[in-house]
């Protein structure tokens, strides 16, 4: 048994995986498995992976369609790890994160988790370099820059197979159910690249339907936990399904009109309304990045 289990869903990433898996290996904290899982890849993926089972802390399966939430659910049934962390296969590690984040959440109970900042890295100068949220103080609720204890991944998992992505997901159970140790500094390094999976190159109304899509997980976290008395779905999920359903239909002012739902997350989503918005956000990116749902 680990201490700390990485699960890692790839889908044709061979171009990057490597250096992924190497970013694990190389960490300064040595206790931790990785449970590497290939969905449906036509690359070199597998083989990679398969490779670097040379060390016997990392392990492979193989799905046979594309699905990432499916991939992170079968990981996380085969982990053994009092702790969890999700991480993407184009994406790296620094050397210290698995140890850091460890050391903040490892002594505070089975609530605990801790975020991190992100830094991007990128050949793409304007999405290079940037650390996010701008207030690292502020906590960061996206990817892999969550790190959970068991008993807070029980109750995430299994991830909603029918979603694109894992960290809405997540996030809402973990603010919800969770008590945040947050990091300011950056131990998580994101990827920007063409093939992202929430594409920076893709036209509004790509990102627009694939943002509302990502978003329905609030819609479902509802359904699941709306007959209990959670003051975290009167505080947080019921405001920004009011203004999600605004921005819906293009309503910029409804969305602004929401009460108990702070600016940054209005920004979004009226960015999301307007094609012309989203394009000054396009333009401006490095000022105007924000830690908020994307």
């Amino acid at each position: 048994m680990a201490t700390i289990s990485v699960l890692l869903a790839v889908h044709n990433g061979a171009r990057y995986l490597r250096a992924a898996i190497a970013s694990v290996v190389a960490q300064s904290y040595q206790d931790w498995e990785l449970l590497i899982v290939d969905n449906g890849s036509s690359d070199d993926s597998l083989d990679i992976a398969r490779v670097a089972t040379a060390d016997r802390r990392v392990r492979v399966t193989t799905l046979p369609e594309k699905g990432k939430n499916r991939a992170y659910n079968t990981a996380f049934r085969q982990s053994t790890g009092r702790f969890i962390t999700f991480f993407a296969a184009d994406d790296v590690l620094p050397p210290e994160s698995l140890g850091r984040r460890l050391r903040a959440v490892e002594h505070a109970g089975p609530a605990a988790y801790a975020t991190c900042c992100v830094q991007t890295f990128s050949a793409d100068p304007t999405y290079d370099g940037i650390v996010y949220p701008h207030n690292i103080r502020k906590p960061n609720h996206s990817g892999g820059s969550i790190f959970f204890t068991r008993e807070l991944g029980e109750r995430l998992f299994p991830l909603p197979e029918s979603q694109p992505n894992e960290d809405t997901w997540a996030s809402l159970h973990l603010r919800a159910f969770g008590q945040n140790h947050h990091l300011a500094e950056p131990l998580y390094l994101y990827r920007i690249h063409p093939e992202n999976s929430y594409g920076y190159g893709l036209s509004f109304e790509a990102k627009r339907s694939g943002y509302l899509r990502r978003m329905h997980a609030y819609r479902l976290f509802l359904e699941k936990h709306g007959t209990s008395n959670m003051a975290f779905l009167d505080a947080e999920v019921r405001p920004f399904l009011r203004a999600l359903e605004a921005a819906d239909a293009r309503d910029i002012l409804g969305v602004l009109r929401v009460r108990r739902l702070g600016l940054g997350t209005k920004m979004v989503l009226t960015m999301y309304c307007s094609e012309t918005l989203y394009k000054v956000r396009h333009t401006y990116f490095r000022a105007l990045s924000v830690g908020v749902a994307r």
